[in-house]
């Protein structure tokens, strides 16, 4: 059975996924009239899952907290990724 959910599960896809969609987002902000309060919130999010992440591509060569700090911002960034997509995609 095929994943519906429009959020790739695997964090490299994820990556590329998020990547792109605020990349596409914030150059066209204003056509698609999204507000930059609301993306500001997302871009700060971006931030953090980007650089947790960067930390534990290496799977050798990053710790357990390193991990948890990934997923723990993968959490905080879906949380307020999803209903953006929903509301104004």
């Amino acid at each position: 059975m095929r994943n519906p959910d429009l959020i790739p599960r695997q964090d490299a896809v994820f990556n590329i996924f998020q990547s792109n969609l605020l990349k596409q987002v914030t150059q066209n902000q204003t056509a698609w009239q999204i507000m930059p309060a609301i993306i500001a919130p997302l871009l700060q999010l971006q931030a953090e899952w980007e650089t947790a992440y960067a930390l534990t591509t290496n799977k050798g060569n990053c710790t357990s907290a390193q991990r948890n700090a990934k997923n723990t911002a993968r959490k905080a960034y879906l949380k307020q990724l999803r209903p953006f997509i929903q509301t104004c995609l």
